[in-house]
């Protein structure tokens, strides 16, 4: 067993980027961004998680007293990031896509400037 690792600090982490997410996103967490509407659609989608959620719960701190239009303005960009759009290709298996995005999204959200 890991004696560093605080499972109560990760759940309490969790519930609060989960919250972070049901309040500023909505029914919008995790569907896609399209460009040319200018909104999230369709229906929940297992690359916006896994681009979203492993760099926002390691930089919450930096994000968390973002409101609804802070945050999405974090967001957008993602969608069109080459490294997003190479994880995402058709065609790709599920654990590179995995892989790929869980190291785009630490970059990104580490590294995000507006």
């Amino acid at each position: 067993m890991d004696e560093e690792f605080d499972l109560n600090k990760e759940i309490s982490l969790f519930k609060r980027v989960f919250d972070f997410l049901n309040d500023t996103l909505e029914k919008d967490a995790f569907k896609k961004y399209n460009s040319e509407k200018d909104r999230f659609e369709g229906p929940f989608l297992e690359s916006s998680f896994e681009a979203i959620l492993p760099g926002l719960a390691e930089n919450f701190e930096k994000f968390k007293d973002l409101n609804n239009e802070e945050f999405r303005e974090v967001l957008v960009p993602m969608y069109i990031k080459q490294e997003f759009i190479d994880a995402t290709a058709r065609g790709k298996k599920a654990i590179s896509r995995i892989q790929d995005l869980t190291v785009f999204s630490y970059d990104y959200f580490q590294n995000y400037r507006k």
